[in-house]
């Protein structure tokens, strides 16, 4: 019986040591899921502020863009209306001075002049004149609407200022 009782003995003495290793184990592993959850809390805070700051530099920007686009139309309508007014103020003084030649041709016409093909000259010379100068205006708006459209693409153009952090 000794031997029996000195077997159970060693026998409870190994079982007592297994589990204090055991328990000492868990434990360490508890401790390390406690100080991966808090590291896992603090990368999930890091990656948040980070989404937010990204997300803050893609509002600014795209505020940015939107200014520079608005800002670019109302550049261009402004032009466009200013050469629409210089369109039509080139109309009236040609309209003018067409009106001008055509009473100098009417005047030479009515005239006693004996050469009658000086006067048939001048008047179609007018007729050809007046032809002229409406469709070298035509021509120089539209001139002027395709150059405003070209300046509004490219000041319209979505660009970010260069900036280097």
């Amino acid at each position: 019986m000794n031997i029996l009782t000195g077997a159970l003995g060693i026998g409870c003495l190994a079982l007592g040591g297994l589990l204090a290793v055991q328990t000492s184990a868990l434990q360490a592993c508890r401790l390390d899921k406690s100080e991966l959850q808090k590291s896992f809390e603090i990368e999930r805070k890091d990656a948040a502020i980070a989404q937010n700051k990204a997300l803050d530099k893609l509002r600014t920007d795209q505020q940015i863009i939107v200014a520079q686009y608005q800002g670019a139309l109302n550049d261009s309508r402004q032009e466009l209306a200013n050469a629409n007014r210089n369109v039509a103020a080139a109309r009236r003084e040609s309209d003018s001075l067409r009106n001008q030649a055509m009473f100098a041709a009417r005047a030479l016409a009515d005239a006693t002049t004996p050469d009658s093909s000086v006067r048939e000259y001048a008047i179609a010379v007018n007729g050809l004149f007046s032809n002229c100068q409406r469709d070298y205006q035509d021509m120089a708006a539209k001139a002027q609407g395709h150059a405003v459209d070209v300046k509004t693409l490219i000041a319209a153009w979505p660009t970010l200022p260069n900036t280097s952090k």
